[in-house]
C-alpha cells in the first residue's frame, strides 16, 4: 500500500450457524490494529452489511507494499477459524 487517505477493507464471512464474533487485524507502521465486531454489540469501527464486514484505515498508517490482513471468526456454535 502506498499513499494516504481512507482505505476500506471488506471481508465476506459466512457460517451456517451465524457469526458471533469477528476480529480483523491490520498491520500498521506502529503495530497491529485489531477491529472487533460482536453480534448484538455496537461498534462504529466495523460496519456489517449482510455477510460483509468493512473497516476503514488511513493508508498513510500502513507499511508500503503488500499488506496481509488476518481474520479470526467465531460462529454461534463456538468454533473459531483464522483466514
Amino acid at each position: 500500500v502506498a499513499g494516504s487517505g481512507d482505505l476500506d477493507i471488506t471481508a465476506t464471512v459466512t457460517d451456517e450457524s451465524g457469526i458471533q464474533k469477528l476480529l480483523i487485524t491490520v498491520p500498521t507502521k506502529t503495530g497491529n490494529r485489531t477491529f472487533t465486531w460482536e453480534a448484538g454489540k455496537a461498534n462504529a469501527l466495523v460496519q456489517k452489511v449482510g455477510d460483509n464486514f468493512t473497516v476503514t484505515v488511513d493508508a498513510a498508517q500502513l507499511n508500503e507494499g503488500p499488506v496481509s490482513v488476518v481474520l479470526r471468526g467465531t460462529d454461534t456454535a463456538g468454533n473459531t477459524r483464522y483466514w
